[in-house]
């Protein structure tokens, strides 16, 4: 099995952004069929393609012990003191919004109730939610001007929240127990700890660490994930992935 390092040397696992770990997951969900398509340092944090239609996520972690979020923060205007500048008017605005489009706001902790109605698994987008919980973020966001004929009840009727685990490095388990089996599928035989977690940290530094220096949008299709994934680990079963 050849594990070579990543391009800079390896980096620390706990130097990785929650983000990219995030996105990992969101890569391993696309083979599983979620996703045609997932970008990243694009218009938002993560950008997952469906069937043509964009899913825009956004990563939000708390380090801070009791400390939630919550309608009223998701909307509390930032620096601008203007609603277009809170978390909600930032993953709402300067997008195209297509029939199909979603939003998912991806936090690392159970957000207060009001926040929690909009609550989404991974496969399965949130249901409806009370009249009360979408009026107040559209009151909140009054003002916010969108393109394409949409306004803010039109996002808040699309919009998911999505829990992941508390720290990075239960973000990063997650990952490799869902990376284990593709290791020993290619591999034909049960990799050991080690050998996993190299692969987490090579897809993870090679291919979706967020850099400055980048000119374009990171993207990844199953095959493209697939193709690296193959290209790292190689194994005496031939392709895993695709035909």
């Amino acid at each position: 099995m050849a594990l070579a390092p990543a391009d800079g040397g390896r980096r620390s696992r706990r130097g990785f952004a929650c983000q990219d770990a995030v996105t990992l997951l969101g890569c391993l969900d696309m083979l599983e069929g979620q996703w045609t398509a997932v970008s990243w340092e694009d218009l938002e944090d993560i950008l997952c393609h469906r069937d043509g239609a964009p899913v825009y996520r956004q990563v939000k972690t708390i380090e801070e012990a009791r400390t939630r979020h919550s309608i009223a923060k998701v909307c509390r205007p930032g620096e601008k003191k203007a609603a277009d500048s809170s978390y909600l008017g930032k993953l709402f605005l300067g997008k195209p919004l297509p029939d199909g489009t979603r939003f998912t706001f991806i936090v690392n902790e159970t957000p207060q109730r009001d926040l929690y109605e909009f609550g989404a698994e991974r496969d399965r987008p949130s249901g409806p939610v009370s009249a009360d919980a979408r009026v107040d973020i559209v009151q909140r966001l009054r003002g916010v001007q969108l393109p394409d004929g949409r306004d803010i009840g039109w996002c808040v009727d699309r919009l998911d929240v999505l829990v992941e685990a508390r720290t990075i490095d239960q973000v990063e388990a997650e990952a490799m127990a869902r990376l284990a089996p593709l290791v020993e599928a290619c591999l034909g035989e049960k990799p050991l700890y080690e050998e996993v977690e190299e692969v987490m940290i090579w897809l993870i530094s090679r291919y979706i660490a967020r850099s400055a220096l980048e000119l374009r949008p990171r993207t990844f299709t199953a095959d493209d994930f697939g193709a690296a994934f193959e290209k790292h680990v190689p194994g005496d079963r031939g392709t895993v992935f695709g035909s």
